[in-house]
């Protein structure tokens, strides 16, 4: 990491204190992740979508009852196409 000074004016500072202050951060990190989010590189999304996976890991397998997700969708699909075959019998 590096170093750098910016120039902020007095409501930029105290909106980034307030805010800093009601998230437990410093200022620093809230300026970083707007550096981040203007080039691109959305750290709380990556952390969010690593959350999600984490979830899905957690629960895999607690509803043995239910069909895989995968499963589900083919049969799905497949009612669904059997669906179709019948209307477009139906109408032709």
């Amino acid at each position: 990491m590096r170093r750098t000074q910016i120039y902020l004016d007095e409501r930029q500072t105290q909106e980034l204190d307030e805010r800093a202050s009601t998230r437990g951060a410093t200022r620093s990190e809230l300026i970083r992740e707007a550096v981040d989010s203007y080039l691109g590189v959305n750290e709380d999304e990556l952390a969010r979508v690593a959350r999600f996976h984490e979830a899905v890991k957690a629960t895999a397998g607690v509803a043995p009852y239910l069909r895989a997700g995968d499963e589900y969708v083919e049969e799905s699909r497949a009612a669904g196409g059997r669906k179709l075959t019948r209307l477009e019998q139906r109408a032709g």
